[in-house]
């Protein structure tokens, strides 16, 4: 039931990563020797983790920061400690300013110009909050590394093979599997490099960066850079009191420059260079506008007189006179006596401007909440949607504007405070969304004095709208006669990508809104996110088949709990629906083993309550909470998926549940062996302090041969199941355990096609001339 490219759920009910998250190992395994990674397997592997490495089109990102203007950004690059970390082979750099004052512009200059050198290699990424794949630590370290792999093809070596080997599907959500790989990769291109070149970081704006403190923790390790020779970091962000804190101590190891507020003689120079920005932009707009010298000099004196200029409010200011009404010079020296003093005041002026408010309201809670950038054709759609009732499809289609025409409209309504690139939509700053937002955890709202819409949105409201309209718009698949709107198509498919623009974005993203509203869900949109999880219905099948590949038409209760649609659970269970454990996928999985494992805690707590609530009505001797020790076909209960997981809080509900600590799955595998191996000690903790124990492996084993009589590594690795051949080769699984046929784990994963598994067991010396009871080998199964 995921999405596409995100994941899948699989036979065994396990969760694996699946289009741009998997690194595909291939189909063809030839075995030479323990030490090297075999060709072609070798050269396929490379391949698909270079392609796997590339999460988000970051030279794209980058080339949205403007470039700078002539003549600024001189003062860094003359920064003594600038050029003393240019001349070090290992180094950080942190550059610290306020918001506006052109960290981003002035990185790109630094990657574009200044930084490219035949001696180094660069890479870099640039974080922004409004793109999911590009506000993580994980996707700017595989971004890195592409551009590593790509520019220094030998530096994928069979060492960083096996590593990637030993991730498995898990790479490119690991910080320290991709940390690893960076550490190791830059250790052998300082060993291997005639030339002893440095690989360059550069990471732009890391206090948009969701988990940033990783990398800090990371870099802050004193033997970090000094281990490894080569490897240097350039990174940029807001002055906040978390980025001091994690870089706190760095001063007499690595040179550090701040361009806001601690040197007197760098924000002097800061000033001079957005006074000459300022000079260049009046004699332009003198030049455009014919106005007269004395006029010039007016409107430079009054931007002189202004306190705090960041390069932002240069923009603002300039950008505000270019769209007032100018009939005559007086119009213009009345716009330039009334220049913002700040950045908020400008963004207040420019949505004080539109007269239409609740357009532009509309306008601002869908680019504040959407999941990813809305095209312009999204946006028209979902606007038009809006502003009349619609029976049909055809209906709403004939209402849409045009990608001219909503441009335009956009613009009108917003100004500059919205902006559009590549005909998707963005607010035009990271600053400008910090304006209109009310902070969480405020429930009234705080606002500057006479600012009309400083903190005027609550982020929840944002996404009520975005579910309301995603709901409804998918509603709409019902409504439709039977063959009415769809001959010219083969599929609702096709007619995602050829003519219902927002089919797809409401599909695939729906619940996540409906999720994160949270209580500014109405009951009535309650009840359409009910019928819109009704497997008979058209609606659902549909939105269902463009968000997952599933052959199965689940429950509604499942795929609550698999979305962590916590305000379905009353209705459902008004409805008269069985008990939960009674509500299973194939696999055996319930509700609540999926909201366990995915860590929708408020799920898994209305849940139980509900239960606990409604238990007298399923059976007469109600054991306390079946469901919370209801195992799947694996023998996983809902406690064993939170532990796999790393979900600590929904364990500890559980545990308060009497969730059974000690069960095994079918391969002998705890919840607290998991824990223990992933080195999840809170996890662990928890569990121990509820008399989890650590299980005898190898009489586990034996136990599963005389129930099952087959090894468990077996099992597991004729399924592919790496994670688990992983752990049970850790706890000392016979590798040359033999089934009734005398074939061995390496056979069967070979056999199966499973070739990381094969890699796996090859790296922990698996025998592989070993023969079966017919004389064939692991490479003969193959």
């Amino acid at each position: 039931m995921p999405s596409k490219g995100a994941a899948k759920i699989n036979s065994a009910g396990g969760v694996t990563a699946s289009g741009n998250s998997k690194v595909h190992i291939g189909d063809n395994y030839h075995i030479r020797n323990h030490d090297s990674t075999p060709e072609p397997y070798g050269a396929r592997l490379r391949a698909d983790l270079l392609q796997s490495l590339r999460t988000c089109h970051y030279r794209e990102r980058k080339d949205r920061n403007p470039e700078r203007a002539q003549g600024t950004c001189e003062w860094f690059t003359a920064h003594q400690l600038f050029r003393r970390w240019l001349a070090q082979s290992s180094a950080l750099l942190w550059v610290s300013a306020d918001p506006g004052c052109g960290k981003s512009v002035l990185t790109r200059h630094l990657v574009d110009n200044v930084l490219p050198s035949d001696k180094e290699t660069l890479c870099y990424f640039f974080f922004k909050d409004d793109f999911e794949d590009q506000k993580t630590m994980e996707g700017a370290l595989c971004c890195i590394l592409h551009q590593l792999f790509t520019q220094r093809p030998g530096l994928m070596t069979d060492n960083i093979l096996k590593r990637v080997r030993e991730a498995g599907s898990r790479l490119l959500i690991s910080f320290d599997a991709l940390w690893d790989i960076l550490i190791e990769a830059a250790h052998h291109h300082q060993t291997t490099s005639p030339e002893k070149s440095s690989i360059v970081c550069v990471m732009d704006a890391l206090d948009e960066c969701s988990n940033g403190t990783l990398l800090m923790q990371a870099l802050t390790k004193p033997h970090t850079t000094t281990r490894i020779p080569g490897l240097k970091f350039l990174i940029t962000s807001r002055p906040y009191g978390q980025m001091r804190a994690g870089f706190q101590g760095l001063g007499h190891i690595h040179p550090t420059i701040h361009l806001s507020g601690e040197s007197e003689e760098e924000v002097n120079k800061i000033e001079r260079e957005i006074a000459i920005v300022i000079q260049q932009r009046i004699e332009q707009i003198g030049q455009r506008f014919s106005l007269p010298a004395a006029l010039r000099r007016e409107l430079a004196t009054k931007m002189s007189n202004i306190k705090n200029r960041t390069y932002l409010w240069v923009y603002l200011v300039f950008a505000d006179l270019e769209e007032s009404d100018k009939l005559s010079l007086d119009d213009f020296r009345r716009t330039i006596d009334r220049i913002p003093p700040g950045i908020n005041e400008a963004y207040d002026k420019i949505l004080r401007r539109s007269g239409q408010v609740d357009k532009v309201r509309q306008i601002l809670h869908l680019v504040l909440a959407a999941e990813k950038p809305l095209h312009l054709r999204e946006m028209a759609t979902a606007l038009a949607f809006r502003s009349e009732s619609h029976r049909t499809f055809s209906e709403l289609e004939k209402d849409v504007l045009s990608t001219d025409q909503i441009k335009v409209a956009i613009r009108e309504a917003c100004g500059l405070f919205v902006i559009v690139i590549d005909d998707h939509v963005f607010l035009m700053h990271q600053t400008a969304k910090e304006f209109l937002l009310r902070p969480k955890n405020t429930s009234t709202r705080k606002r500057a004095y006479d600012l009309t819409w400083h903190r005027s949105f609550d982020m929840r409201d944002s996404h009520n709208l975005l579910a309301e309209t995603c709901i409804n718009y998918l509603m709409l698949i019902d409504a439709e006669p039977p063959h009415s709107y769809i001959p010219a198509f083969r599929s609702w498919r096709d007619m995602s990508r050829h003519k219902l623009e927002l089919l797809d974005y409401a599909a695939l993203n729906w619940t996540i809104h409906f999720r994160r509203a949270q209580r500014k869900i109405k009951d009535s949109l309650v009840h359409w996110a009910y019928m819109l999880c009704q497997a008979e219905g058209r609606a659902c099948q549909v939105w269902l088949g463009l968000f997952a590949d599933t052959p199965v038409k689940p429950h509604p209760l499942l795929l609550a709990g698999f979305l962590g649609l916590t305000r379905l659970l009353r209705p459902i269970f008004l409805s008269g629906s069985k008990s939960p454990e009674e509500r299973t996928m194939p696999d055996g999985r319930t509700s609540l083993s999926w909201a366990s494992e995915k860590g929708y805690i408020d799920f898994v707590e209305e849940l139980l309550k509900q239960v606990r609530e409604r238990q007298s009505f399923w059976r007469k001797h109600f054991r306390r909470l079946a469901i919370v020790n209801f195992a799947d076909k694996e023998d996983r209960t809902p406690l064993w998926h939170a532990a796999a997981n790393r979900q600590w809080e929904v364990v500890d509900v559980l545990l308060q549940n009497g969730a059974k600590v000690n069960v095994a799955d079918k391969y002998g595998v705890t919840a607290l062996s998991w824990a223990d191996h992933h080195g999840d000690d809170r996890t662990a903790a928890l569990l121990t302090s509820h008399g989890a124990r650590l299980p005898d492996f190898k009489a586990k084993f034996r136990e599963i041969m005389r129930k099952d009589g087959v090894a468990p590594l077996i099992k597991a690795a004729s399924q592919g199941r790496e994670s688990i051949v992983r752990l049970l080769v850790e706890q000392g699984a016979d590798l040359e355990s033999r089934d009734h046929n005398s074939r061995t784990a390496l056979m069967w994963a070979s056999h199966n096609g499973h070739m990381d598994t094969v890699a796996l067991l090859v790296d922990n010396g698996s025998e592989i001339d070993a023969h079966d009871k017919y004389g064939f080998t692991a490479l003969f199964c193959a």
